[in-house]
């Protein structure tokens, strides 16, 4: 996308919301209240997507920025 490499918060948020929702789906094999805890891992699994995809989609769908000295695509 010729966008420079760094990071966002939202993005450090969906990361970690992903990372939570993994943690809870495994923890909920492990003991009682397991509807429960799938949902809390299917709420926050949910919003990480939308924190993504709330970041990446307006990068994925403008055209790629060029920056001085850089090469051309083909």
């Amino acid at each position: 996308t010729g966008r420079a490499l760094a990071s966002h918060p939202l993005l450090t948020a969906a990361y970690a919301l992903i990372t939570v929702a993994a943690v809870v789906r495994v923890a909920a094999t492990f003991g009682p209240g397991a509807r429960i805890l799938l949902m809390i891992s299917a709420t926050a699994w949910t919003a990480g997507f939308l924190c993504f995809a709330w970041r990446y989609v307006p990068i994925l769908v403008r055209p790629k920025q060029t920056r001085p000295g850089s090469l051309p695509t083909v």
